[in-house]
């Protein structure tokens, strides 16, 4: 039961973030809450969970809104893995812990996207990066990983959600 509340967090999550959120833009910014459900999932599991969540969901999102078939997987199971393989060494009653990882997350997603836009021969100039969106892409998904991390704490801590 525990893992199909999971997926069904992430289903909610695409409907969501595909109608809903992008009414919540600040400067053109939409929060990215698909990475903050890996990062909060991947806070609960180990290195190799992590990274299938990251790896499913990320195919997911690929199929949904990606344009080349690979991309987001790759970044997002990445994401997963790196958090899970961190997961014990951090102390999950701090809510902090949680924004600033994200924050991380958020920074590592973007340089794995330029870099992949770099290596694709797009030219692009460091000059012409959008560096306020950056900010506020980072600053806008640990916000709202402090709730979604609560929300899902609280679902962990009585064991009605599993990874």
């Amino acid at each position: 039961m525990g893992t199909i509340l999971a997926w069904l967090i992430v289903l909610l999550n695409f409907i969501l973030q595909g109608t809903l959120f992008q009414y919540f833009s600040i400067f053109g910014v939409v929060p990215n809450t698909t990475l903050v459900i890996i990062v909060c999932f991947a806070l609960f599991s180990d290195k190799n969970k992590g990274a299938i969540y990251g790896f499913v969901i990320g195919i997911m999102h690929d199929m949904l809104y990606g344009q080349a078939l690979g991309v987001y997987a790759l970044i997002y199971m990445l994401t997963g893995y790196f958090i899970g393989l961190i997961n014990r060494k951090v102390f999950k009653d701090n809510l902090i812990i949680s924004f600033f990882i994200t924050a991380i997350a958020t920074f590592f997603y973007i340089l794995v996207n330029i870099t992949l836009i770099y290596v694709l021969r797009h030219d692009i100039a460091l000059s012409d990066l959008p560096i306020l969106s950056i900010i506020i892409q980072v600053l806008y998904n640990s916000i709202i990983s402090i709730f979604v991390y609560l929300y899902v704490f609280k679902l962990y801590k009585k064991r009605i959600l599993k990874f």
